[in-house]
């Protein structure tokens, strides 16, 4: 029922699951997870910690645990629930990304590559930790590995490129070619990187802005 969006409906038989066998992890767990989708965190706080008092070593509570107390702006103890979890299951690849993500919303850039490049070396086509990783090493400012992570968003968000029939220009001197500028994403990063049409047009291009 949770996964057709029926969160109430979910959440009763949950309760109900939970009622019957005190001792079910998952009924407990459950219950977190439908209201988490509710829109109550912190009652599903309460759920996931009585699935962790049965059973403390269950790695997928403790990364719904992680990502419920994120949402409610506790990132230190996300961090650490999010770090138990990859503790307890080192495959667990959404709970190293989402980690990383944790300790980068922290200003804990290098901790949160590192968090990133061990879900890489984990599966090294995993879309969501390239694409944060790229995220953060420009918060850092290393632009020359940001950037060229930065083209994982077509595998890692919902952006998809235009389709044109030319390739996209890669850098390389223009040579009195036409450069089209498009927007890509919103109206800020439009007027943050306006400022360098200049420099492509410095480099022989003739810009066009779309």
């Amino acid at each position: 029922m949770r996964a057709a969006g029926a969160a109430d409906a979910a959440l009763k038989s949950y309760e109900r699951a939970g009622l019957l066998a005190p001792g079910d992890i998952a009924a407990h767990s459950n219950q977190g997870l439908a209201l988490k989708d509710l829109g109550r965190p912190e009652a599903a706080l309460i759920r996931f910690r009585r699935a962790l008092a049965v059973n403390p070593g269950a790695a997928e509570v403790h990364f719904n645990l992680g990502n419920t107390l994120r949402e409610t702006g506790a990132l230190e103890d996300a961090a650490a629930a999010l770090g138990r979890a990859v503790a307890l299951d080192p495959a667990h690849l959404r709970a190293r990304t989402n980690l990383g993500v944790t300790l980068r919303d922290l200003g804990r850039t290098e901790d949160a590559v590192a968090a990133f490049d061990a879900a890489i070396a984990c599966d090294s086509d995993h879309a969501d930790a390239h694409w944060n990783r790229a995220l953060a090493l420009l918060l850092a400012g290393d632009f020359e590995r940001g950037w060229p992570g930065y083209e994982w968003r077509w595998r890692a968000t919902a952006m998809t490129p235009r389709d044109f029939a030319v390739p996209p220009w890669d850098g390389a001197p223009p040579e009195w070619r036409t450069v089209l500028l498009h927007a890509e994403q919103g109206l800020g990063d439009c007027l943050q990187f306006i400022r360098y049409a200049p420099l492509v047009a410095a480099k022989g291009a003739k810009v066009v802005v779309e």
